[in-house]
């Protein structure tokens, strides 16, 4: 039943309605508290962390995040502290203590082969911690070369912070493939935020065209939602002006 209220969550934000969404993520949390599975549990509180962080609401984001940090088991722990790093600057230092300990305990279950994968998270904390982009881009760009690690949030990750930093057709070169290629995604939180850096990287290249063809894409979906989020907020005035 968690999935089927996850997913009537989902098709809420595909439809605008994030205040609905929130009530199907709580329904969900619900039913995997009286199931008393960590795996559940942790799954619900860390799918709300991600709502709350979509909204903008980063205090709430921490809360539902350590709460999912408290059920998590094998690998998941790491989750929380990188959050921290890179959402809650502020918390540096109980973030470094929490990843440290989560970072000994990832090593301890990898062969010495795979301790690589430890380093390079260890680089990527690090540049979220000193707000070091660079170290974080290149930290990412080395973990997708490794077996499995090709996945769609490390590449909307890696070309999310490619196109922040000016290199645009790089950082379209991994988006593209998250909105409507090989790993496209069915999330629409991160279905909306890779069209968005797309549109950025096009409009940065003089590309108006292709660039008024992704936020108008973004406004068929949430021109009309009932949360106007910060993304949403910018393609708007982006779209306005372009076609003025």
């Amino acid at each position: 039943m968690t999935k089927y209220y996850y997913n009537k969550a989902r098709l809420s934000i595909w439809a605008g309605k994030f205040g609905a969404a929130g009530g199907y993520l709580y329904r969900a949390l619900d039913i995997g508290l009286n199931s008393k599975d960590s795996l559940l549990i942790f799954s619900q509180y860390d799918h709300l962390g991600g709502y709350y962080d979509a909204l903008g609401q980063r205090d709430s984001a921490l809360y539902y995040n350590a709460k999912a940090y408290n059920w998590a088991t094998k690998f998941q722990n790491l989750g929380y502290p990188i959050y921290m790093a890179n959402r809650h600057p502020e918390l540096a230092d109980s973030a470094r203590v929490i990843f440290d300990a989560a970072l000994r305990n990832f090593k301890s279950k990898l062969t010495s082969e795979l301790w690589v994968l430890s380093d390079l998270l260890q680089k990527e904390f690090d540049g979220y911690i000193n707000r070091d982009t660079a170290a974080v881009i290149d930290a990412i760009s080395a973990m997708i070369q490794q077996p499995q690690q090709a996945f769609g949030s490390n590449k909307f990750t890696l070309g999310k912070f490619m196109v922040l930093t000016g290199q645009y057709q790089e950082g379209m070169k991994y988006l593209l493939p998250v909105k409507s290629g090989e790993d496209a995604t069915t999330n629409p939180i991160r279905y909306l935020r890779t069209t968005y850096y797309l549109g950025l990287a096009y409009e940065a290249l003089g590309e108006a065209d292709k660039a008024v063809a992704e936020y108008e894409e973004i406004m068929k979906y949430w021109g009309n939602a009932d949360h106007e989020l910060k993304d949403i907020a910018d393609t708007r005035e982006r779209l306005n002006r372009l076609r003025s």
